[in-house]
């Protein structure tokens, strides 16, 4: 075992310790949940092992709030519950399947949580919350203790694993573009594959760098540039060696033959490693140079004027010269990017988003005092999603999760109820029947785009009350007479249906349905079901 190995396995020992005397000090039940925690979130760089705890504690949230929505409402036989939990489950074995990285783990994490919850309750529907909460607190402790332990002694960056993965990728992917110009030199499928692997892997460390603060920031987006130029090169060096592969030798002969000459010249001339901006620069001059021989129009032009060259094979020949053009330009780009990476008064490159990926994720916490109590309040909220580009009609899976504090004991001069203080409202839904606070919540959707000009959202929203004891809130924050205590937490359900419509560019169309049935709580209330419906017009001058 080497030195920084040792200081590892030590830092994580410590965390351990430190997760366990937590958990002994709140009187958690299930101590064994923070224990379990630790070794799957720490990792040595301080990146990768903020955005595994921030995956694991989604992952947490997500599968706490889906377990109580179907404990709520398919408790009462286990056949009903099986038929509801089999879909969360293939659906977060699904997502995990698409994603990439640690993004992954927290959907396999939501799925797992959700199935724990759902066995632990059993028909015992009313400690259903309790086991929640035990679940999240035990994992919100080990998250904590290893950003104590792991964050602080002797923390580590992933930036210099991040440097080295895209100097042997630039390197690797060199010698493939040079062999793919090349007559004479072959790759094996092996090195190849390898090559967009490690690239991929790139990626990953990039996101993890993501989760860092540092001075170094700088970089993150600068190398992120180069990764995606890394790949782009490659692709676009495959493309031209299939363009050059429909020659024969003869054919080949004259500018084609001239100009991947050329290439291949500038190519076997690049460092291994780019050290020197004055160099990078003055090779970036001289591939706009060769980009500017190659100019589609004239191109083109002698082509066809030449004597001789007008044959079955001059459209091989303009697209042969074209992909070289091509592979020319992604190289140039790419070493304008590694000049910037080399040069911090260099502008920042504005990165393309790649991805089908979106996510959200927003907490605060209220402190302070009104009058003579204390003011101790929080919430917490997700939004994250995937798209399904090669899917008809793109469809996007969707789902948002709320977890919003509300005040438990009344009597102990304390105020635990978040107040939105501004919120843009409608927050839910259209029918804007909830504020806010005190609320648990889940909404799960899909939005679909049958034509360019059109899009439809459904999804379906249950709620609870955070807190039994505390009231339901409806807008702008009122609390509803009679829904303090009771029984029940299940607030009721909404269903929603929406569509926007762009029927021309100035004139666009939107509607919406909202349907609510109320839950236990409200039902002691005498609450009933309601219908909403909206359409609006908009006309852009």
């Amino acid at each position: 075992m080497n030195g920084p190995q040792a200081i590892y396995a030590f830092k994580v020992a410590l965390a351990t310790v430190l997760a366990l005397a937590f958990s002994f000090m709140l009187d958690l039940p299930n101590t064994y949940w923070a224990l379990m925690t630790i070794p799957l979130v720490a990792r040595p760089d301080a990146g990768s092992m903020v955005w595994r705890s921030a995956a694991r504690l989604a992952g947490t949230l997500m599968g706490a709030l889906v377990g109580l929505m179907l404990i709520a409402n398919f408790a009462q036989t286990a056949g009903q519950m099986i038929a509801a939990l089999a879909p969360w489950i293939f659906a977060t074995s699904y997502l995990a399947r698409l994603m990439s990285g640690t993004d992954a783990y927290a959907y396999s994490v939501a799925g797992l949580t959700a199935l724990v919850i759902v066995l632990d309750t059993g028909s015992n529907a009313p400690a259903a919350y309790g086991y929640a909460l035990a679940r999240t607190t035990e994992t919100a402790v080990a998250i904590v203790a290893s950003f104590v332990v792991l964050l602080v002694v002797f923390p580590v960056s992933v930036e210099n694993q991040v440097k080295g993965q895209i100097a042997s990728a630039r390197s690797r992917m060199l010698n493939l573009a040079r062999a793919d110009l090349s007559d004479e030199a072959t790759v094996a499928i092996g090195e190849r594959k390898a090559v967009f692997s490690e690239l991929l892997a790139i990626h990953t460390t990039l996101r993890a760098q993501a989760f860092e603060r540092s001075r170094r920031n700088w970089r993150l987006p600068r190398m992120t540039e180069v990764a995606v130029l890394l790949n782009r090169t490659l692709v676009a060096a495959d493309a031209a060696a299939f363009a050059l592969g429909k020659f024969s030798p003869a054919e080949r002969q004259g500018r084609v033959e001239e100009e991947r000459a050329t290439l291949c010249r500038m190519l076997a001339d690049y460092p291994p490693q780019r050290t020197s901006v004055e160099e990078t620069r003055a090779d970036v001059g001289a591939i706009e140079r060769f980009i500017a021989s190659l100019d589609p129009y004239t191109l083109v032009h002698h082509l066809t004027r030449t004597p001789g060259l007008i044959d079955e094979s001059l459209p091989r020949r303009v697209a042969a010269l074209y992909r070289l053009r091509l592979f020319a330009e992604s190289l140039r780009d790419l070493l304008v990017a590694e000049a910037a990476l080399l040069d911090p008064d260099t502008p920042t490159p504005r990165a393309e988003p790649i991805s089908a990926r979106y996510y959200n994720l927003e907490a605060a916490y209220q402190f302070g005092s009104f009058g003579s109590s204390d003011i101790g309040a929080w919430t917490t909220s997700a939004d994250i999603g995937y798209t399904l580009d090669a899917l008809p009609f793109s469809p996007r899976l969707g789902l948002k999760a709320d977890a919003i504090s509300g005040g438990g004991d009344l009597n102990d001069n304390r105020l635990g109820t978040f107040n939105p203080l501004f919120p843009k409202l409608p927050y839910f839904s259209e029918a804007n029947l909830a504020a806010p606070a005190n609320l648990l919540d889940i909404q799960p959707g899909i939005s679909i785009s049958p034509r360019d000009d059109l899009k439809m959202e459904f999804s379906w929203n249950p709620l609870w009350k955070q807190s039994k004891e505390d009231a339901f809130y409806g807008p702008p924050l009122t609390a509803v007479k009679g829904t303090a205590g009771g029984n029940s937490r299940f607030i009721g359900q909404q269903f929603i249906a929406s569509g926007d419509w762009s029927v021309t560019e100035r004139l666009s169309v939107s509607g919406t349905y909202v349907r609510f049935e109320p839950g236990a709580r409200l039902k002691e209330i005498d609450a009933s079901s309601g219908d909403y419906f909206a359409l609006s017009t908009q006309w852009r001058f």
